[in-house]
């Protein structure tokens, strides 16, 4: 939401408002300007407040009275400015604040002066990545935005394992590179020190407090409850015109629930865009995207993911179109092509459906309970994550190190990752991306809910029935599906590609990898791997795109 760039030259002169954010000297500050959000800036005499947030439907601004305006930078006294600043951190949607301070002849600067903090609201969308090196700092929702600013030796060997080999880059204040952190939801980072010898450090906040199972009152309707919530929350984000209104619809229980309680609220049809599978779900999935349409007046757009392969020739990613990060959507390539052609019907706003799968989660003795198993039965087995046979012995040593981790946050760990990891996507498209299943108040709802009504997703599947949806979206026959396409892509039209960056990769250089051992992995797999091990070729590709601009 703020992309900045700030230069301990210019702390304590005087900032001024442009026609995109405000600038001072050579500090800059950009807010994401958007119909579905709003900046706010003010400025005491030593000190300046810029703030971006989600409008709120129905939210008057109150706090905003006093001749403070949206998008200008209004000069208040310091007690209005402390005032402000707290009132602002109540917002009840997504926003960040910088405040930028300046040393004085009562606190002149020294090691422990705080030129700039930035806070993070507690939903995690479209979180700032932060890079300080020789008197700057600099800020960008768009991480591939500043790593022309690091070297491929920040790759940070560890986390680079650990995403070779699971496919996860964990959502924390660290990165895969060292150097670039990452601003998480509820934290704080401080900018501090001296002129020329600042540090960066971020605090993380107290664990969200998460409910534990109860028991229905008599009489209680969990499903219209849970309908209730849905929508409640919807309408704080329906704060733009309805044709500038959009929703994702896979065909799955998470994007048909948000799609069908949006359509419900909106008094035009809906626009609704999806991806056409490969593989098994092929003819399931299109039959449950065209009930979906039907039933709730949907007009829907359908991109199939067989014209756009990950990394086949005409990539966005390989024509400079968009950029390569790791931790970004690995089908990245179909997700561009349809919110080019949201945005090009005008959509802003993109409804999603991330969260809805973490909301019914068990734990597991509420899991063995439900069996019938006894409370000393043992768990079931986790699948064991293999390493890739391609790591060097000292790549394979990292796996058994610990990661920093956040602590828990209002909406489950995936769920504010698939969050934080998506939103720049959305936003290089001018769309803002809003998550009705991760609301805080409907996450403590459903885990508050007996076991037997987040079995299965039952309280999902019965708000659907209600609706009307037939047994075909609600019990689908199969599982949507992308790995069809990864493989189909690493075996056939991006095989050259990744022959290229296999032959002498900088994964190799840095030491994580065999370059010999990478290389004859790979042709063996083309030739009869197993479709679910395509990741792990994937994951060291794009690792090695991202690397190759990089100095």
């Amino acid at each position: 939401m703020l992309t900045f760039r700030l230069c301990d030259v210019d702390i304590g002169a005087e900032w001024r408002a442009t026609g995109d954010g405000f600038e001072c000297g050579e500090s800059h500050i950009r807010p994401f300007r958007h119909a579905a959000l709003e900046d706010v800036a003010v400025a005491d005499g030593s000190r300046i407040l810029v703030l971006v947030r989600e409008r709120s439907a129905g939210r008057s601004g109150a706090e905003l009275a006093a001749g403070v305006q949206t998008g200008r930078l209004t000069p208040v006294d310091s007690e209005r400015f402390d005032g402000l600043a707290q009132q602002l951190r109540d917002w009840p949607l997504q926003w960040q604040m910088l405040v930028i301070n300046a040393p004085s002849k009562a606190k002149p600067w020294n090691d422990d002066s705080v030129l700039a903090t930035l806070e993070a609201g507690p939903w995690g969308t479209a979180p700032v990545f932060l890079v300080s090196d020789h008197g700057k700092l600099w800020g960008d929702w768009d991480a591939a935005r500043l790593l022309h600013l690091l070297p491929r030796k920040s790759l940070d060997p560890v986390r680079a394992t650990r995403y070779l080999t699971e496919y996860a880059n964990p959502y924390a204040r660290s990165t895969l590179f060292r150097g670039l952190q990452l601003l998480t939801e509820r934290s704080r980072a401080e900018w501090a020190g001296q002129a020329g010898c600042e540090t960066l450090s971020i605090a993380y906040p107290e664990p969200w407090y998460r409910p534990r199972a109860g028991e229905l009152c008599e009489g209680a309707d969990p499903v219209e409850a849970f309908e209730t919530i849905v929508s409640s929350s919807l309408r704080r984000w329906i704060n733009v015109s309805e044709e500038h209104l959009g929703a994702e619809v896979s065909g799955g229980l998470d994007s048909a629930i948000v799609a069908s309680s949006t359509a419900a609220l909106c008094k035009r049809p809906l626009r609704s865009y999806g991806i056409a599978l490969m593989g098994d779900s092929r003819e399931d999935q299109p039959e449950r995207r065209a009930e979906l349409a039907q039933r709730f007046g949907l007009i829907d757009t359908e991109v199939p993911i067989a014209s756009f392969l990950p990394l086949a020739p005409g990539s966005c990613r390989l024509d400079g179109r968009a950029p390569v990060l790791p931790w970004e959507e690995g089908y990245y390539e179909v997700f561009w092509e349809l919110l080019a052609g949201a945005s090009a019907h005008g959509t802003e706003v993109l409804l999603t459906g991330f969260g809805g799968d973490e909301l019914c989660g068990l734990r597991p003795s509420e899991l063995r309970a439900i069996r019938g198993e006894s409370a000393g039965a043992a768990a079931p087995d986790e699948d064991s994550v293999i390493a890739p046979s391609f790591l060097t012995p000292s790549a394979r040593a990292t796996l058994s190190e610990d990661l920093d981790e956040p602590p828990r946050a209002p909406c489950s760990d995936s769920a504010v990752e698939c969050a934080a990891f998506s939103a720049a996507r959305y936003m290089r498209r001018g769309i803002w991306p809003v998550h009705p299943l991760c609301t805080p108040e409907l996450v403590h709802f459903c885990a508050h809910l007996p076991p037997e009504w987040r079995y299965r997703r039952r309280i999902e599947r019965e708000l659907l029935t209600r609706r009307g949806c037939s047994d075909r979206v609600i019990h689908p026959r199969q599982r949507d599906d992308f790995s069809w396409a990864l493989a189909a892509t690493l075996r056939g039209p991006a095989r050259p590609l990744v022959e290229r960056l296999f032959a002498e990769p900088a994964l190799h250089e840095l030491g994580i990898v065999d370059a010999g051992r990478l290389r004859s992995a790979y042709d063996a797999w083309c030739d009869h791997g197993q479709r679910d091990e395509a990741v792990q070729y994937f994951a060291a590709a794009v690792t090695e795109l991202c690397l190759q601009p990089m100095r």
